[in-house]
């Protein structure tokens, strides 16, 4: 006679739960006990996830370095769009696409170097402020230029932001007036 064989009622891991047991520090017999699934089950789908959490796992511990190697790429990218821009093609772009691809190159850099900045632990609030000193004085300088109002600063009073510091129009007059002494 055959042993009696007890039937086991088929039940699915949750690996969602299974993936944050694991991560909490339950052994595989544990997980699989609280799921009512097989040890060995559990020790399959972990061990299928091998891989891609070593690759997160990398990238954690080195994540500075890795955004300094994308920006490395992305600036040498950026050189080789701009080294096409003979004065041919720069000269057929109207000034509104020029600034476009001059705005997007710096967001794209700043945004790159900032990530790299605060992953080495480093302030990037120096590069924020003057950053934003020189977008205000480009976009006054392009409103100047195409005969355009800043509907940004039309109604600031005494020339000073609410903040306190100068409009970008008294940046712009200061910068004009000095370039013409």
């Amino acid at each position: 006679m055959d042993p009696v064989r007890h039937q086991r009622k088929a039940t699915r891991l949750n690996r969602t739960l299974a993936l944050q047991s694991a991560q909490d520090g339950k052994s595989n017999h544990q997980i699989a006990t609280e799921q009512g699934v097989d040890r060995v089950t559990v020790w399959r789908y972990l061990e299928s996830l091998l891989p891609e959490r070593t690759r997160l796992e990398h990238f954690r511990t080195r994540r500075a370095d890795t955004l300094s190697v994308l920006h490395g790429k992305a600036l040498s990218v950026k050189a080789k769009i701009l080294e096409s821009l003979t004065d041919a093609v720069i000269a057929a772009t109207s000034i509104n696409e020029r600034v476009n691809l001059l705005h997007a190159v710096n967001v794209s850099a700043g945004t790159d170097y900032d990530k790299e900045r605060l992953e080495r632990g480093q302030s990037t609030s120096n590069l924020g402020v003057l950053g934003k000193v020189i977008h205000e004085v480009h976009q006054v300088g392009v409103h100047k230029r195409i005969g355009g109002k800043n509907p940004k600063h039309e109604n600031s009073e005494n020339g000073y932001q609410n903040d306190g510091s100068p409009t970008s129009a008294q940046v712009v007059e200061v910068t004009h007036s000095e370039s013409e002494s």
